[in-house]
């Protein structure tokens, strides 16, 4: 027997578990915490260091940080995805796993040199606004 809603007394429904549905706590809480870095950084910026101009809060810094971030998450996700699938691949052919043991650390390589290229391209931005010649 299924359990009983408070309220109504009738049994919960049964959906159909989906997957990639973000919940909406999830999504509120990080719109919460875009929000709140938004406040902090603004804040910590606008204090006065005593030397003209150092650290100028912009969208190019802002795109930056957003930038490096959305960069390092992807990476961690397709590395998953990566080393998840290789693992599924070799535990259901087991005389494949050299082959795909090699495929799968060029991939690694290809994937961690688009990275390091995002990443540079991050930090380059970064640096030109924090030396105010952007």
């Amino acid at each position: 027997m299924s359990p009983l809603l408070p309220d109504t007394g009738k049994p919960f429904p049964k959906y159909p578990r989906t997957r990639g549905v973000v919940p909406a706590n999830f999504s509120r809480l990080l719109c919460l915490a875009v929000l709140w870095l938004l406040l902090v950084a603004t804040l910590s910026f606008a204090q006065d260091s005593g030397q003209p101009n150092i650290a100028v809060f912009s969208g190019a810094s802002a795109a930056a940080g957003i930038g490096a971030a959305l960069t390092l998450v992807g990476a961690g996700y397709g590395f998953g995805l990566l080393g998840s699938s290789a693992l599924e691949s070799m535990a259901r052919q087991p005389e494949m796993a050299g082959n795909l043991q090699t495929t799968m650390i060029v991939i690694a390589a290809l994937l961690e040199g688009a990275v390091f290229f995002a990443l540079i391209v991050c930090i380059l931005l970064a640096g030109k606004v924090g030396a105010g010649t952007f």
